[in-house]
């Protein structure tokens, strides 16, 4: 016996979930042995059922082949790739996806830009008048000197003139 008296929360919660997953194991091994019981029948019924459905498709194949086929979207070449060997040799030719050369296209491009830029580049070359040739900056000329100091007594006028 323990030395506490009352339960704690803990114990409630722990004591109730076990109780719980006790009946929850039960109903698991209820439903597996029913599964057990009944599992020949749904077999057997299943099987039944996939192979009348094959019987018919092959009854019918001659008449909706060329139907299936027409419906059947192309393959692209990730999805054709990644399909087993033995799926994909076995797959008609319809449905075998075209080969994409991309990177040829991608590169063809490429070089009738890069042509078709070095074209526009020497044509504008041409059209343009070349820069003149280089000349040295002369040196600005010198400033003018200023005139001669006039004497004062040449710019005042005599006394008794006009």
């Amino acid at each position: 016996m323990s030395l506490r008296k009352n339960k704690t929360v803990r114990d409630k919660v722990q004591e109730r979930l076990e109780g719980r997953l006790d009946d929850l194991v039960a109903q698991a091994d209820s439903v597996r042995q029913q599964l057990a019981d009944r599992a020949p029948e749904v077999r057997d019924t299943v099987v039944a059922k996939a192979q009348s459905g094959v019987a018919d498709l092959r009854e019918r194949l001659p008449e909706i082949g060329h139907d299936l086929l027409d419906r059947a979207p192309e393959l692209s070449e990730k999805t054709y790739d990644r399909l087993p060997k033995g799926v994909a040799d076995r797959l008609p030719e319809e449905v075998k996806p075209k080969k994409k050369r991309r990177l040829r296209r991608v590169v063809g491009i490429g070089l009738l830009i890069g042509a078709g830029a070095a074209a526009f580049a020497t044509l504008k070359g041409k059209q343009t008048p070349p820069p003149p040739p280089y000349q040295p900056a002369t040196p600005p000329p010198a400033p003018p000197k200023p005139a001669a100091p006039a004497d004062s007594l040449d710019s005042v006028d005599a006394p008794g003139t006009n």
